[in-house]
């Protein structure tokens, strides 16, 4: 899929994000750890044909400026994504985030309710304590750099491991993912966002308690998609925030694991359109 690649400095971070669609609502779509806007290759158009849809880099991701100042912290990243909407004039919209996206899509309704049409949280981090082991080695200073080298073979396998079905993680793909885990200070950021939100004992307690107190007291609608297989955050996390939210929806996909976007693109695009002209 090609889309045009535009640049728009928000504050001081020129920042890569796409966009498409001329009718609909606006949609927002934040991607997850390490992450950018080709996370949604196979959603960006399909949605486009009905929604003003964005896709954006966050700082220290993808495309977008990466300064090594920047804390990286989800406050930062969710002040971020309020600056970024106000920049592009969008008063109030749809907003989807993935793992650290649905943290940071979290955070960020919690404060700017009035902005936030409707929530929908995809495989998010940020609801609760355990993560899987490898993330959370890897937050162990010099540690998670020695182990995490950005080489083709690593990132192969390391995309293989989000997947249910590892053949759908093909040759293009996985040259995205070199290409922006070796851009200038990617590596940097990337840890320096991950230890901002999680240790050695799982994702820190101040940030779900957080998120999930502020959900609980939210009067938007909330979608949740998820996999039934997540190796990375448990769809136990989504299955204890449904019981304390009964209006909340909860759709999880069998033989699914951490990227229900890529893994079942046709089921998740018509559920989430579904969600979004209801």
């Amino acid at each position: 899929m090609t889309v045009e690649n535009r640049s728009i400095k928000v504050g001081t971070i020129h920042t890569r994000y796409w966009a498409e669609g001329t009718r609909g609502t606006d949609v927002v779509l934040i991607h997850g750890l390490g992450g950018y806007a080709e996370n949604w290759n196979q959603n960006f158009e399909t949605l486009a044909m009905h929604h003003r849809v964005y896709a954006l880099d966050l700082p220290g991701h993808g495309l977008s400026d990466k300064p090594l100042n920047a804390p990286y912290t989800m406050e930062y990243f969710a002040e971020f994504v309020h600056e970024f909407l106000q920049t592009l004039g969008l008063e109030h919209a749809h907003v989807v985030g993935h793992s650290l996206g649905g943290a940071v899509s979290t955070q960020f309704a919690i404060r700017y309710p009035q902005m936030v049409d409707k929530l929908t949280l995809v495989s998010s981090a940020g609801l609760g304590k355990e993560a899987d082991l490898p993330t959370r080695i890897l937050t162990i200073p010099w540690l998670g750099e020695k182990l995490m080298s950005p080489s083709r073979a690593g990132i192969k396998m390391f995309l293989k491991n989000l997947v249910y079905d590892p053949s759908l993680i093909d040759e293009p793909m996985i040259d995205v993912q070199v290409q922006m885990a070796t851009q200038p200070s990617a590596q940097t950021t990337l840890f320096k966002t991950l230890r901002a939100f999680s240790n050695l004992l799982g994702q820190k307690k101040a940030i779900y308690e957080y998120n999930i107190r502020g959900l609980t007291q939210f009067s938007k609608p909330l979608l949740l998609l998820w996999g039934r297989e997540d190796p990375i955050v448990p769809v136990a996390h989504a299955e204890s925030l449904a019981k304390r939210i009964p209006t909340m929806r909860l759709n999880i996909f069998e033989h699914c694991k951490h990227l229900p976007m890529v893994e079942h693109a046709q089921t998740f695009n018509n559920t989430l359109l579904d969600w979004l002209a209801g």
